[in-house]
Order: C-alpha cells, then structure tokens, then sequence
C-alpha cells in the first residue's frame, strides 16, 4: 500500500504543473496565481530563509466502505520556475472510520530552520524533523507524557509550533494541559530533541487557543491566549520572566526585540481594527496605523528583514449569513518603518469556511505572499444544498509583490 502511494504521488507530481497561468492575475504591484496539488488537500506552508521555495503539507484521502487509506506528503515548490521539484510521503497507513488516529493525520505548522537545512512538522503526534533536501527524516520528538487526543477529546492539543530564527531550537504550546484551563510552553532542541524549557500559562476559560511569536534574536516569544477574551504575554527566555500586556490582540508579531506590532479580531460592530505598536520593557502602546474602512484585523506578518509588513483588511462573513459569497477578502502591504502603504491585493475569493478567513505568510524579503484555505467540503455542500451557487476554493494562492525601490527613513519611535 505505501509504495502504491508513493508511485500515485510521483505520477501527480510528473503529470500536473499545479499552477494555471491563466489563473494569473496582476493588480498595480501584485500579481498572482492559484496553486494546487492534483487530488490533495494542503494544509501547512512555509518558506525557506533564501526565498527560493515554498514547502507544502499536503494529505491525499481514498476511502472504502468501512476504511480509508491517507498518504500526508511534503511538496516543494520552486518559486522562481514554478514547478513542483519534489514530493515525498512522510505517513500511509489505512485506518478504519472513527479511528483516533485520524486527528493525527493531517500536517501542521511546517517551518524551516534558519539555515534552511531542516524542515520541521508536527504530524503523527510527533515533531518531524526532515532534511529540506532529501526530505527523508532525520529525527522526531516524541511528546508521549502529554496525553493528546486521549479517547478521541481534545483534552491536550497543539496549538502552535514555531522554529527559533537564530537556533536548532522549536517552541511548541499544548492547550489544555496539564489542566483544561492552562497552556504549556515547551522548548526543544532540534539536533538532541530534548526539552530545554518548559512554562505552564494559567488560562481563565476553559481550552484555549494560542499565537505565538519568536523575536528575532529568539530570546523573547509573544502568545496571544484566546480563551473567550484576549491575552498577551511576553515570554523572556534568558529570565524565565513572563509579562502580560493589555492589548486586545487577536495576533501579534516582533518588529524587533522592543517592540510588538498587533491586530484585533473582527467585529461586526467595531470593525475599524489598526495595526498597534507596543513597547515590550512597558507594555506601553506606541504607534498605530489604521486601516479604513473595513479596518486592519484577524492577521499580522513582517518580513525577515522587517521592512515589510502585511495585515488583513478584508471584511469577515458572519457565521450565519450563509448566502455571502462575495465578501471584500484582501490584504495590505506597508513599507516599514515609515507605515507608508506599498500595495493591496486584489479580491481573495471564495472563504473556505463560513467563518473563517485566509491564513497568511509572507517571505522573509517581504516578496511573496501566500493566502492558505483548508478547501472545507462541507462549505461547498452547505451552499449546494440551499441553492445557493459554488466556486472551486484554491487551495493556495501565491502573491508576488513589487517592494519600493527604495525605504523611507525611520518613524517608529526610538526604543526606550
């Protein structure tokens, strides 16, 4: 079975480019184009630090009448040919339907190293760690004192994972352990895959939701708790200090090892969200960048070299307005540190889900852009079934963005 799926993945990747030109389109400073992997669902992404290539967690389904096989893959895709240049399966099995295994299945929260020399996944209820080049892996951290997805519950999940931008080290925040109303803040070591750093977040309301952040200097990591309302905290590595901040932050992001730039979620009433600036050492806001008329929300990415920054200024569809296909879905790319607007995207369309938004990711020179649905097959029935009309959701969507030929000086307030 698992050298069927890999001679199933490699004929996909041979005989279909995955990318339709004529699906291209250009708005002032942006262009883009559609792009997918024939017969499978991608789930994760993530650039690699020399902006060449942009990996992709993908899973292929085939179900039976009492079973289904599943193969999870990692794809690269080269940027600059546009061609797919490798696909590897990393997982196959055949499992029977209601399995708890099938909560394991799926890719999250791909990241390269910062040398670009590893990829790290979590899937199989593992940390994988692969080589970028051979894609073969080299090692895995086990999490098996967490009990995850324990009789099928979400009693313990992760939440998020990212990789130090300066070291072998990954970052890793389990909502509901130990308790149902905490976070675990865990660190480990990439080339010996133990544990260097652990911290457990007291939440207030049942299982929460985390975003999380490094510095760049990976001293500091931001989390923004969401556990029916919203909490910002700053973890400093080298003190094992913690501080809170008061911001009502949906997701946030280092500028620099001083300062953290946020954005709210959506709300239909209050919908004039900005990007805000906050001193890390006082917690003290100081900046702010508007986004009228739908407002700056749900989302906020700079570059590597943190001179751009991207944040989202869609309008959001209401959970319950079933009949709202065409909704405003954009972003907007500013030049840092002057605030000064470099472009938008066009319309992203369709949503994947009724009440979601794209994800986004922007590459470290602040060049490419990725708008990532999950291609939710019931939101497709949903509207069939109510007569409603349907659109094919892409699964990914690359943006490709002219930056300014040259940067405005500085004026983000000196740091304290």
């Amino acid at each position: 079975m698992k050298r069927f799926l890999q001679l199933m993945s490699l004929w996909c990747l041979c005989a279909c480019p995955g990318v339709s030109l004529a699906d291209a389109s250009q708005n002032n400073r942006v262009t883009s184009y559609s792009l997918a992997i024939p017969g499978s669902t991608i789930q994760t992404v993530a650039f690699s630090p020399d902006n060449r290539f942009l990996a992709a967690g993908h899973t292929k389904f085939k179900g039976g009448d009492h079973q289904y096989d599943f193969a999870t893959s990692i794809a690269i895709w080269d940027l600059a040919s546009r061609n797919w240049v490798a696909d590897k399966i990393v997982d196959s099995t055949t499992l029977r339907y209601g399995s708890p295994r099938h909560r394991t299945i799926e890719p999250e929260f791909l990241n390269y190293t910062s040398d670009g020399k590893r990829l790290v996944v979590f899937q199989g209820g593992v940390i994988r760690i692969l080589d970028s080049a051979t894609l073969a892996e080299e090692s895995h951290i086990d999490l098996d004192d967490v009990p995850l997805y324990a009789n099928a519950s979400e009693s313990a999940v992760v939440r998020d994972l990212k990789v130090s931008p300066v070291e072998n080290k990954v970052a890793v925040v389990i909502a509901g352990y130990p308790t149902k109303h905490s976070e675990l803040l865990r660190i480990y070591d990439l080339i010996t895959s133990r544990k260097t750093f652990e911290r457990t977040i007291e939440a207030h309301v049942g299982l929460s939701v985390a975003n999380m952040s490094f510095s760049p200097t990976g001293n500091k990591i931001a989390i923004v708790i969401r556990d029916g309302g919203l909490e910002l905290f700053v973890m400093d590595l080298e003190s094992s200090t913690m501080k809170a901040i008061k911001a009502d932050a949906w997701s946030a992001a280092f500028v620099d090892d001083i300062q953290l730039v946020t954005v709210q979620a959506w709300s239909t009433w209050l919908n004039r969200g900005k990007l805000r600036f906050y001193n890390v050492n006082s917690g003290k806001l100081v900046r702010e960048i508007g986004g009228a008329p739908a407002g700056i929300h749900h989302g906020v990415e700079i570059s590597g070299d943190k001179k751009i920054l991207l944040g989202y200024i869609g309008k959001y569809n209401s959970v319950w307005d079933y009949g709202m296909e065409d909704v405003n879905q954009r972003f907007r790319i500013w030049e840092l540190p002057s605030g000064r607007i470099v472009a938008d995207s066009e319309d992203i369309l369709p949503l994947s889900t009724a009440d979601k938004a794209p994800s986004f990711q922007l590459s470290s020179d602040g060049k490419t852009v990725v708008a990532l649905w999950s291609g939710d097959a019931d939101y497709k029935t949903m509207h069939k079934r109510r007569g409603l009309g349907t659109t094919v959701t892409p699964e990914l969507r690359v943006f490709e963005i002219k930056r300014p030929e040259t940067l405005s000086e500085s004026l983000v307030p000196k740091k304290n």
